[in-house]
């Protein structure tokens, strides 16, 4: 050995290796071998590795270090050298631009000397690098004479250099030596190392050459990052797809000033540089607003930059909300790939063939592709730091959950050498979820830094800003004055920079900087935490702006509504663009006013208000500023609400439409050519600048965002205004709005701002004028799906190429290619759009959509598992083989698994983007079982996989638990119902909805505990289900009863909504129901090739639309996440996709298929309810507002029901109804309410017909509801039923029947308001008529029977009574009048007679209520009478309906407003507004028919209801094509079909 002065010195490396090593590692070996056999001089390594040879098998084993290695004898004197380094960083360090990269070479120079006594190096060149870094190091004599000589005058840039090169070759060094890095070396990485030696050599002596003068070049830094590199690529990596944000990264300009805050910095350079394999990876600084995070992230982003260790940096920023958490990983990953040509082609290696991988929005798939990946197959030299500033503000809770699960559980397995420095506010849920985790440390700001440390360096930062930077200095500040500063801001650099700021002037003028100064050193004393510190200081600058006492409310509320604007800019906007958006969207009666008069103060407080600096956008200088103005407690009378918030976005929304209506134009940037991509026109940049202005750059891309964020994320109604804004931007604007997004690669914004809009058309009734603007949105969605990616690559083929090759049947091609006349034109192009159909192999069981709408997934039998693009149908991936017959998925929240459920009760879960399976449970229902899993989902944080068994269970297994195959079951059924439908609610409640024979079981449990909320919840529906679903509010549950209805309850309690529908009479099976996310309807699909939508109204569900196109059973549906969408899998092998409201929606009643003849009409006293029963049982129910159908018809008979109704009735409040057959003696009610049918057979009695027994007859039996609904008084022949309603049997009190000496009675009986008695007409045994007056409880006669003196007819005569009994009148079949009677005190007191041109033929009548008595209607065939009692004449009509279609059936409401009337021949319901007051004429008609009502000429014409009648006539449902007004006065709706149908 050779002796040095001090010390001697060995190095050793020492290898230790496992016991055996795999085939891909004895290949890495040898490939090592053979790079260490042409290493000179020899090495004690190549000893190290062998390789022994067992016939054809190569077993690889390394001996131990030990046996193995001999030591090079190889000595410098590392004293001397460390003395020299120690003494040039001692001279260097008192200049500020080298000192911290001073420290940081002392301390890597010792670290390099404590490996150089541990070990022995490779080979000879470690030791000749040691040995040039020597020779460089005797400068530091000269350095030395330098100082003593008056000064160091010495380069110092050079100095820096010579610091920055030693601490990258202590970093080379350090990962040379670490521990396992030989064996992970391979013939690249040894060429890397040589290749590293001599560059480092080459330079140190470059670098003396240099400091002596002998070299006029500048010695460039060597920086050695990785040492292992992927195989160069021969193509180039083309990374411009990625999601990058602009602006994000950190820079000096916001740094620490040099010479503070030296402790918390050497604290994380410390952390950096440790090369430990069990130090931390991730740093996390927390601290409270206006600590100096940022301040500090920025620093040590900006001297990692400067040593080329920065890989890249990202700052979340509130006042920037488009600066999203979806930006974050694409933007390091770019910045990775710029700081090193291998980890770009790492990266590229990764997600280069697949622009999928390169454009997702999933955080997880982000983190895996971009970062790590491409990291794990590279070996980094030294630290490469990652810093993210203010994660705090990268959106709320939830929105960082997923991140901070990433950091937790996914980070820790990045390179030894990655090291991610993260700053945050100490928000709960980002300690709880980073702690206790090994590779995060978790450091406050008060830990790393002493209060008084900060406060000096506070008083050193406001003597800069206040005193030392200052010329010509302020008059009366001091260092004293710089002091107290310091103590008041209570180690909050925010506070001393805001306060600076104001005392040099930028606050109101009028006051010297000492009399500002005075006026904060005075601030009231208050609590001290560091909150309300900067909060009186935010509080005590506006009073001084805006004292209260002096300010007028026009001031605070332009103040709020510039500020609110400021807010509420999604990207920072420069004073003059927020002008002319403010301007833009300014009322002509408000005057406006440059946001100037308010700005231009607050230069303490927000950034670009100057005069010096209007260029730049205004954002507040701290985020703590935003957060003071929109909270109330701390900004008392500056509080920003947020429906000043919200009004701003409106406005700014508004503006941004009339900005671009205004601006936008044909070429903007003045393109001269569409050969050239836009990433390939020369200048591109330059060109937007000049053309695109930035308040017209920033409502093109923000202005639907902005119309969204008004709503807050409800239903927006569309103002007349923004109706009038869009017309034109859609008609003449919309291709030159995404040619600016073109050229701006902001096409993908698109898509969201229509949808957007969309959302919004739609938000109100399904038929509104909005109709017309909705159809051209849907189109130009088509269109974006179809060409938005040719559009994004280059904006002149929007004209060229997208236009020219859209369907000729669409509404983009009608509106915009007769406006391009020179472009290419297809001969016969397409009239519409492709149909959105996936084609399979095999026939597809379930589907499943990601919570992004990007993918859907569909279970397809026994092929496996397949998932899609939604937007262009294309099979993303597959999973053939999962164990069985695939019956149903579910996607994660984050979209990166998918779960599955297969037929022999198997649950698995694939890892999509690794493509592993892992089995959650097999053969969960045992293996002779034939039960199935209906249905799974997982929970919303991914943890849970629950599912809905047919077993009745419902069972959960924890997804991140080491043995997720253990289930708990949740729930267990006693009645062992058939869980179809589970699902997380929007509040996070798990419920889960089964069925059983007729019960419905609803089950809820708290989503945080898995526990039951409550008792199951059973609601009997009456009939077998056979399938059922829950609204994702958890307001409504729906089911399919029996085999064709489907029946609707409100929860919690199970509450009958409306009445049951019935989907198609053709079907007669529904098999699944499903909601969407807002829950207001209901898609439900038959087993048959049909959808149905329905929406929810108060009064039941209302038919919206039938989806048809499937050519066989359809199997699963399944809404997309926006609500907007039905996707739909059948036995046909397709998935389809539709439109869940389109705009072409037909008539809204449903269909009728019978030729059963109509027995009545009905109308609820309040008229909102209208019904019409039809021989075979069949019921209609209408809206008697609208004319709109609720529900579908529904059979009125029970199973055993045997004849044909002949009356029927509906109880007042409109709940029931109920119907009467002779043939079966039988009297059937259906409560709507509770959706259950009855019936109660009767007696009739005898026939007395000259003592001989006939057949019952129709006219035989009536019935009627009491007032309050709760008995049916039925005349039959002789006798008057009482049933009570409740039990359907007849009252005991009085007796069951009684019988009456009549032959029959005439007509239903008549209530009284008040119930208690009834009247009705009988055809006695002397063959007189009897008019009756009965007390309804005893059914006793309380006069004598008053006798009409006329014979009325059993069946073509008409008779009815007024409800007070004042009144009867009838019609005779052989006369040509009506006759009415008015009786007083059971006398006939006079009779009227009432006469019509028309009325030899038979007639209906029905008295009419209103203000003051009863006016008499008529129906005679054709026409529709309204009479006077006491004047004796018309005073309404004729009201007419269709040619030759004659009038059957009529009742009126209480009110006597509606009147609603069946037709014979069509089965037409007509219902007509007959008020009448003083001497007006109205009668305006809601015809619930596929034919018009006629009214009269000042009538106003409702909705028309089409309810389609089955006869040879007429046997199609069409449209109303033309309004006309006849000759006479009427106005008539025609179709045009339907009269060439009845004039052939």
């Amino acid at each position: 050995m050779i002796p040095c002065p001090g010390v001697q010195l060995e190095f050793h490396i020492k290898i230790t290796a496992p016991g055996s090593v795999t085939t891909e590692i004895t290949n890495a070996v040898a490939v090592a071998r053979e790079a260490l056999a042409n290493l000179s001089p020899p090495s004690a390594i190549q000893m190290a590795i062998t390789v022994k040879d067992d016939g054809a098998e190569i077993l690889g084993e390394a001996e131990t270090a030990e046996e193995a290695l001999s030591p090079i004898a190889k000595t410098i004197d590392v004293g001397a050298f460390m003395e020299k380094v120690e003494m040039f960083l001692n001279i260097v360090d008192v200049i500020s631009e080298i000192h911290p990269y001073a420290k940081m070479a002392l301390s890597l120079v010792k670290g390099a000397y404590t490996i150089v006594q541990h070990q022995i190096q490779r080979d000879q060149k470690i030791q000749d690098l040691f040995v040039q870094m020597t020779s460089l190091y005797d400068i530091v004599d000269d350095l030395k004479r330098q100082l003593e000589g008056g000064g160091i005058k010495s380069s110092t840039e050079l100095l820096a250099r010579i610091c920055k090169q030693t601490i990258d070759c202590c970093y080379f060094i350090r990962s040379y030596t670490s521990h396992g890095f030989v064996q992970r070396m391979t013939k690249s990485t040894f060429s890397t190392v040589d290749k590293r030696i001599s560059e480092y050599g080459d330079a140190f002596k470059s670098l003396k050459d240099e400091f002596y003068g002998k070299l006029h070049i500048e010695t460039r830094v060597i920086v050695s990052r990785v040492l292992s590199v992927v195989e160069r690529l021969e193509t180039k990596s083309d990374l411009s797809d990625m999601s990058y944000y602009p602006g994000s990264s950190l820079g000096p300009s916001k740094g620490c000033l040099p010479g503070t805050r030296e402790e918390p910095l050497e604290t994380m350079t410390t952390w950096a540089n440790s090369d430990s394999q069990n130090h931390p990876s991730i740093l996390v600084l927390t601290g409270p607003a206006g600590a100096g995070k940022s301040a500090l992230a920025h620093t040590m982003a900006h001297q990692f930059r400067e040593l080329g260790r920065l890989g890249s940096s990202f700052g979340f920023d509130r006042n920037e909300p488009t600066r999203s958490i979806r930006f974050l990983f694409p933007t390091i990953a770019r910045g990775l790939a710029d700081f090193d040509e291998d980890i770009r082609d790492a990266l590229w290696a990764t997600v280069g063939q697949s622009k999928e991988n390169r454009t997702t929005e999933d955080l997880s798939l982000q983190f895996e592709n971009f970062i790590s990946k491409p990291l794990k197959s590279i070996a980094l030299s030294g630290p490469v730091l990652i810093v993210i500033d203010a994660l705090d503000e990268c959106g709320d809770a939830s929105a960082r959950e997923q991140l901070l699960s990433i950091l937790k559980t996914c980070a820790g397995d990045l390179p030894p050498n990655l090291r991610l420095l993260i700053t945050s506010r100490p928000e709960d849920d980002i300690l709880t979820h980073l702690q206790s985790s090994a590779h995060i440390l978790i450091q406050r700001m008060d830990e790393i830094s002493s209060s008084a440390k900060t406060s000096e360096d506070i008083a050193l930062y406001t003597r800069n800003r206040l005193i030392s930077s200052r010329q010509p200095t302020l008059e009366g500040i001091d260092e004293e004055c710089c002091s107290q500063l310091a103590i008041m801001s209570q180690g909050l650099f925010q506070w001393a920079s805001v306060a600076c700021s104001q005392i040099i002037g930028t606050g109101k003028p009028g006051l010297t900087p000492r009399e500002r100064y005075d006026m904060l050193v005075r601030v009231d004393s208050g609590p001290n935490d560091q909150e309300n510190i900067l909060d009186r200081l935010y509080l005590q600058i506006l009073q001084q702006l805006f004292p209260k006492d002096s300010t007028t409310k026009i001031e605070m509320d332009r103040f709020k509504s510039i500020l609110a604007a400021v807010l509420a800019s999604f990207e920072p906007l420069a004073l003059e663009s927020l002008n002319i958006l403010r301007e833009a969207s300014n009322d002509a009666s408000v005057r406006y006013v440059d946001a100037k008069v308010i700005l231009q103060y607050l230069g303490s407080l927000l950034s670009g208000v100057t005069a010096s600096d209007f260029h730049i956008p205004i954002r507040p200088l701290h985020t703590s500023f935003r957060d003071f103005l929109t909270n109330k407690e701390r900004s008392i009378n500056f509080f920003v609400d947020e429906v000043t918030v919200r009004q701003a976005h409106e406005r700014l929304g508004l503006a941004s439409l009339c900005v671009m209506n205004r601006e936008l134009s044909f070429n903007i940037c003045r393109l001269e050519s569409s050969y050239v991509r836009n990433k390939d026109i020369p200048n591109l940049t330059t060109c937007i600048q000049n053309c695109i202005p930035a308040h017209l750059s920033y409502s093109c891309r923000f202005w639907a965002r902005h119309l969204d964020a008004v709503s807050n994320g409800r239903a927006l109604e569309v103002s007349r205004r923004l109706q009038e804004l869009l017309e034109p931007f859609v008609k003449e604007k919309i291709l030159c709005w995404l040619e600016v997004l073109s050229v701006l690669d902001a096409v993908a914004s698109a898509i969201p701002a229509l949808a957007i809009v969309a959302r919004m058309l739609t938000s109100g009734r399904s038929r509104t004028p909005n109709d017309s603007l909705l159809g051209s949105i849907n189109d130009i969605q088509r269109f974006l799906a179809m060409f938005a990616y040719a559009i994004s690559i280059s904006a002149p083929h929007i004209y060229i190429s997208a236009v020219p090759f859209s369907p000729g049947g669409s509404w983009i091609s009608k509106q915009y290619a007769p406006r391009l006349p020179r472009t290419p034109r297809v001969c016969i192009p397409p009239k519409d759009w492709p149909q959105d159909v996936i084609q399979h192999g095999d026939y597809i069981e379930g589907i499943a959509i990601s919570a992004d709408g990007a993918r859907i997934a569909g279970a397809c039998h026994d092929s496996g598992i397949f998932i899609w693009d939604i937007r262009t149908g294309v099979l993303n991936s597959g999973l053939l083989k999962c164990g069985g017959s695939a019956w149903c998925v579910a996607f994660s929240p984050d979209g990166a698994q998918l779960g599955y459920a297969v037929g022999n009760g198997t649950i698995g879960v694939w890892e999509i983007e690794s493509g592993n399976t892992r089995t959650i449970a097999e053969s969960i229902f045992g293996p002779e079982s034939y039960d199935a899993v209906y249905r799974i989902t997982f929970s919303p944080d991914g943890r849970k996989l629950i599912a809905g068994c047919q077993d009745g269970t419902v069972r959960s297994w924890d997804m991140l638990d080491g043995d997720a195959s253990v289930a708990g079951i949740l729930y267990q059924s006693i009645m062992k119902s058939q869980f179809k439908c589970v699902a997380f609610l929007s509040d996070g409640t798990l419920v889960a909805c089964g069925h059983a024979e007729q019960t419905i079981e609803v089950c809820q449990w708290d989503a945080a505990t898995l526990q039951l909320t409550g008792l199951p919840l059973h609601i009997e529906a009456g009939s077998t289900i056979n399938a059922a679903g829950i609204s994702s509010d958890g307001r409504y549950v729906a089911a399919a009863s029996g085999y064709d209805t489907v029946n609707l309850w409100g929860l919690p309690e199970g509450t009958p909504i409306g009445v049951p529908v019935n989907p198609s009479v053709r079907s007669r099976y529904v098999r699944e129901i499903t909601f969407p996310p807002d829950g207001g309807r209901f898609a439900l699909a038959e087993l048959g090739n049909a959808v149905h939508v329905w929406e929810i109204t108060p009064t039941g569900p209302v038919f919206e639309v039938a989806l048809q196109g499937h050519t066989d059973s359809i199997r699963d549906l399944a809404y997309s996440p926006d609500g907007r969408h039905i996707f739909t899998c059948s036995e046909d092998c397709t998935i389809r996709k539709w439109d869940a409201r389109p705009t072409d929606t037909p008539d809204p009643i449903s269909r009728q298929y019978t030729s059963s003849g109509l027995v009545g009409v009905h109308i609820s006293h309040d008229g909102t309810r209208i019904a019409s029963v039809f021989e075979d049982g069949t019921v209609y129910l209408w809206d008697g507002r609208t004319g709109r159908a609720i529900g579908s018809p529904f059979g009125l008979l029970t199973e055993d029901g045997k004849g044909s109704i002949c009356h029927s009735a509906m109880s007042q409040d409109g709940t029931r109804v109920m119907a009467c057959s002779t043939l079966g003696e039988m009297v059937w009610l259906f409560d709507l309410q509770s959706c259950k049918r009855s019936s109660q057979r009767i007696d009739p009695g005898a026939d007395k017909d000259d003592g001989r027994a006939v057949p019952l007859l129709d006219a035989d039996i009536h019935g009627t509801f009491s007032p309050d609904g709760s008995r049916i008084y039925v005349t039959f022949r002789c006798r008057i039923h009482t049933i009570d309603v409740s039990t359907m049997e007849e009252t005991s009190d009085p007796p069951t029947w009684k019988e009456f000496p009549v032959r029959w009675f005439h007509g239903p009986p008549v209530i009284s308001p008040d119930g208690v008695h009834f009247a009705v007409m009988s055809r006695d045994d002397d063959e007189t008529t009897r008019f009756r007056i009965l007390h309804s409880q005893t059914v006793k006669e309380m006069y004598s029977p008053i006798n009409v003196g006329v014979q009325v007819g059993r069946y073509r005569d008409s008779c009815c009574i007024s409800p007070d009994f004042r009144y009867i009148a009838y019609k005779l079949h052989a006369s040509d009048h009506i006759q009415v009677m008015c009786i007083e005190g059971g006398v006939i007191q006079r009779q009227i007679s009432l006469v019509y041109l028309h009325h030899e033929i038979s007639s209906i009548l029905v008295f009419l209520p209103y203000d003051t008595g009863f006016r008499l209607i008529s129906a005679c065939d054709l026409d529709i009478v309204i009479w006077d009692l006491v004047s004796c004449t018309p005073i309404l009509g004729p009201l007419r309906g269709y040619i030759n279609q004659s009038m059957q059936f009529m009742e009126c409401s209480h009110d006597g407003k509606q009147l609603v009337v069946g037709r014979y021949d069509d089965h037409a319901v007509l219902v007509w507004d007959v008020s009448v007051f003083d001497d007006s004429r109205s009668g305006n008609s809601i015809a619930c028919s596929p034919e018009a009502a006629f009214a009269p000429e000042d009538a106003r014409l409702h909705d028309v209801a089409a309810l389609e009648t089955h006869n040879e006539r007429n046997p199609l449902q069409t449209p109303i094509d033309a309004i006309e007004m006849t000759e006479e006065g009427w106005i008539g709706l025609y179709n045009l079909i339907l009269a060439n149908l009845y004039t052939d």
